[in-house]
């Protein structure tokens, strides 16, 4: 069997979210066999199953079911390391928006991100996510938050996507995210 690694730093963002709920961040973690130290060490791997798990316990705990919504939006992206760096280093946004999609693996083995031109606008996406409902779902606003945050960087911090495609659910919950 295949173990899929994901780097620690985005548990430490759903933990900060648990935190601020007011929820148990130790209980969250002692549910999915986590140890609490690797909160501290962003760069750390652990396996993204465990990560998943942690992010269904995390909304299931604070009844906060967008909770990765929360946890990707508390992030900018020049706090992602080297990560965040290397992207933001680039100039345009199809360079970044390319630099997210061919770094992501370093982030996460199963990365699969891509920007395509169809017609007058460009798609930003990714593969499909595997994983209980509730796991897809907090996985899948995690993500879509730090690729629309990415956007912004280039094209403004009011900058709307046209058109999402989602797969844990319609478009019509996730209209509270945006003004």
């Amino acid at each position: 069997m295949t173990v899929h690694l994901v780097k620690s730093r985005y548990a430490k963002s759903f933990a900060a979210v648990v935190e601020e709920s007011g929820s148990s961040v130790t209980y969250a973690l002692d549910t999915v066999s986590l140890d609490k130290r690797v909160l501290e060490q962003p760069e750390s791997l652990i396996a993204a199953d465990q990560l998943w798990r942690f992010a269904e316990s995390a909304a299931r705990q604070s009844g906060r079911l967008d909770i990765g919504w929360d946890a990707g939006s508390a992030v900018a992206l020049e706090n992602y390391g080297d990560f965040g760096s290397s992207i933001l280093a680039r100039k345009t946004l199809y360079q970044r928006m390319q630099a997210f999609c061919d770094l992501a693996k370093a982030e996460y083995t199963e990365a699969d991100f891509f920007v395509t031109a169809t017609g007058d606008a460009l798609v930003f996406g990714r593969g499909r996510i595997v994983g209980t409902p509730l796991q897809v779902r907090q996985v899948e606003l995690y993500v879509l938050a730090m690729m629309i945050g990415l956007v912004r960087t280039s094209l403004g911090p009011n900058w709307q996507p046209r058109l999402l495609r989602l797969q844990s659910f319609s478009g019509t919950d996730i209209e509270n995210h945006f003004p």
